[in-house]
């Protein structure tokens, strides 16, 4: 991937959250300080704001004090599921067609999460996954195109008062939840909660010890973020299902973590750091941007194409 494109901003006072790059040709994102303001793109490397469309789906009101800010989760440009968790403006939207304007977007109630989802997984636009701002342990499934959901009790997970919890599933049979200070995994997400298996990574309280991300590209590798005692890092499994013991610290890093497979995965601290070998400790990690440009979050569609978004509202790509 070459160095990354800093782009303009998108508008005053606009600062995107998240974002999800299905492929090169389109992309959406979310805004930390405008609720229900989602911003779609059929040409995120345009390098002008207008290439970027900004539409409100519903009437904002504030996030959780402490909560999570947008999520957003496009498998294809045929579908996207965006969430604003938080009192007032809770709720979850679903597009199958995402740069159609404000009448495209349906907002879609879920039974014990009316306050929105805090992550949310769309391997493809059949199957969805997400956990709720309210949510003591429970996962929410989708097999309709996001429009009818149901919800498992995952069981006694950690649910930090902090971040979390995050998930990631690379199909509809294999799941990841990352809570806390432990992880749950499922190889039938949408079945009971005997079909998840939950192990503790650390003795540390989720005070000291808590996830901020999950990327699980397949079953047989995945990589999380924790915050631990004030700093970051980074661990790898080429064998989630395999307990504890199958999770290996790698670097540090202070925010998230995005992979496409065991051979290519982009880490956020202040600036983008990718690699090529996970597994291989820090000196597999390379800087991408020149300088810390504040990242808040990346999507990469391949090896090839990535998008990301900074706290100043830019939108930065690499090809």
């Amino acid at each position: 991937s070459s160095p990354a494109q800093v782009l303009p901003k998108l508008g005053a006072g606009v600062t995107p959250s998240n974002i999800s790059c299905p492929s090169a040709s389109f992309c959406a994102a979310v805004d930390y300080y405008l609720p229900r303001t989602i911003f779609t793109s059929n040409y995120p490397s345009g390098g002008r704001p207008f290439d970027w469309i900004a539409t409100s789906v519903g009437q904002g009101g504030l996030y959780a004090a402490g909560g999570s800010d947008g999520q957003i989760s496009c498998p294809s440009i045929s579908l996207c599921v965006a969430s604003f968790p938080g009192p007032d403006s809770g709720g979850v939207f679903v597009s199958d067609n995402p740069i159609g304007g404000a009448s495209a977007w349906r907002q879609v109630n879920i039974p014990n999460a009316s306050d929105g989802f805090i992550s949310i997984s769309c391997p493809s636009t059949r199957f969805c996954a997400a956990t709720a701002l309210d949510d003591q342990g429970d996962i929410f499934t989708s097999t309709d195109g996001a429009n009818t959901w149901s919800v498992t009790p995952v069981g006694n997970i950690a649910v930090s008062n902090i971040i979390g919890p995050y998930i990631s599933c690379s199909s509809r049979s294999f799941c990841v939840i990352a809570s806390g200070n432990e992880i749950a995994t499922s190889i039938n997400p949408t079945g009971a909660s005997a079909a998840w298996t939950v192990v503790k990574l650390s003795p540390l309280a989720p005070s000291l010890f808590s996830f901020a991300s999950i990327s699980c590209p397949s079953a047989s590798f995945c990589a999380a973020t924790a915050n631990v005692v004030a700093s970051g890092n980074l661990f790898i499994s080429n064998d989630p299902n395999g307990g504890a013991s199958a999770w290996n610290e790698s670097t540090t890093t202070d925010s998230s973590v995005s992979c496409l497979s065991a051979s290519f995965c982009v880490a956020i601290d202040g600036q983008l750091y990718i690699s090529s070998d996970p597994n291989g400790g820090a000196s597999a990690w390379s800087a991408s941007t020149s300088d810390d440009v504040g990242i808040e979050a990346v999507s990469c569609s391949s090896a090839r194409f990535c998008a990301a978004i900074d706290n100043e509202g830019r939108i930065l790509t690499g090809e």
